[in-house]
């Protein structure tokens, strides 16, 4: 009964490292799925916003422009504001307001006096006429804007209607 015993014990030492070490190849395996995972998620988001990015900057009759709520700031607008309204993107990534400059006076006082009146829980919606400086043509522009409270975020949609 005693060498039963001791066999049993000598192969119960070999079953707890066999256990032990399937443990450890499990729980590196777990280890490592995850950080598959969590790279493929990155890579989707990546993926999703460069396909988000494309979008907004190439779309022929839409400008996009996101502005932080507290000063203004432009942290995104989409490259075709110069095909379309003649201004350069570094004009509107330093002043915003450059927009004007392509309309008539009153019209840009009275797209101001709208803006004061909004009271950014709905969007709010206008048009004006602009004039392109690079090469003079007359257009018709849709404005979109809407105030993302939560993010403190105007998105402005200005599109070509002419």
């Amino acid at each position: 009964m005693k060498e039963f015993t001791n066999r049993l014990a000598l192969h119960a030492e070999w079953v707890l490292c066999f256990f032990l070490l399937l443990g450890g190849v499990l729980a590196a395996a777990a280890g490592i799925r995850y950080i598959l995972r969590r790279r493929q998620k990155k890579k989707s988001v990546k993926g999703r916003a460069e396909w988000l990015y494309n979008f907004l900057s190439d779309n022929p009759f839409q400008t996009y422009i996101f502005l932080r709520g507290a000063d203004a700031f432009p942290f995104f607008v989409s490259e075709n504001v110069e095909q379309v309204f003649g201004l350069t993107k570094s004009e509107m990534d330093t002043d915003v307001f450059a927009l004007a400059r392509c309309m008539k006076p009153e019209e840009a006082h009275k797209l101001e006096r709208q803006y004061r009146n909004w009271n950014r829980r709905e969007p709010m919606a206008a048009e004006f006429s602009f004039v392109n400086p690079q090469n003079e043509r007359r257009g018709e522009a849709s404005l979109w804007v809407q105030y993302r409270k939560k993010e403190d975020v105007y998105v402005l949609v200005l599109e070509d209607i002419s």
